[in-house]
């Protein structure tokens, strides 16, 4: 897609998702990421039920700095994907298994999508209280890749640690990376550890 000149997001636009959330096991495009971590940042900390949530397709393609005509085209693709993506929770009777949105309606005339997060996802997402992390959604924006997004939003969990231990084959399947996908640890670092660095030079200095 053509870039063009991005514009700067409200600072007040805040990710805030469950830790068992940020940790679940699913993967999303990075489209598809971008959208849902959209969504989120419209969530109230006041919130006691989902709302529909209303994105604006140019909108979206402004602060994404990314040409409308060709945001449009994916917009419709990411509308009709988004329903069939689901992610697990791995508990301890076993795992659940939860679709990330229950509908998702492209409004053409209005140049808009609508969605819904499944309900199941509401205490994951409302009224937290503890055990969550934040970020701020044009920080995450900034990341080029759906698994350099996921670290980083790993290692934001434990941004007073300043550091974090995760084994090779847990991160895999936190971050959906299938068997036969980056079987060298070189392969894993580089898609995943060597993009974060780079793309963390470039993020906007503000950060909750």
């Amino acid at each position: 897609m053509a870039k063009i000149k991005k514009k700067s997001l409200p600072s007040s636009l805040i990710v805030t998702q469950s830790n068992k959330l940020i940790e679940a096991r699913y993967n999303l495009t990075l489209g598809e990421q971008r959208l849902i971590l959209t969504m989120i940042s419209r969530i109230q900390p006041d919130d006691e039920d989902f709302k529909e949530y209303r994105i604006n397709v140019g909108e979206f393609a402004d602060f994404l700095g990314i040409d409308k005509n060709s945001v449009y085209r994916e917009f419709h693709k990411i509308q009709k994907s988004i329903v069939s993506r689901i992610l697990v929770f791995y508990e301890e009777d076993g795992p659940l298994v939860i679709g990330w949105v229950s509908s998702a309606k492209y409004l053409e005339k209005e140049g808009a999508v609508l969605l819904s997060f499944d309900p199941k996802l509401k205490p994951y997402l409302l009224q937290l209280k503890g055990c969550f992390t934040s970020c701020n959604l044009e920080m995450l924006l900034c990341f080029k890749s759906q698994y350099t997004m996921r670290v980083y939003m790993l290692l934001k969990q434990y941004d007073r640690l300043k550091a974090r231990e995760i084994e090779l084959q847990q991160l895999r399947e936190m971050l959906g990376i299938g068997k036969d996908q980056y079987n060298s640890p070189f392969a894993l670092k580089n898609k995943t550890i060597l993009n974060l660095s780079v793309d963390h030079k470039r993020r906007p200095s503000r950060d909750r």
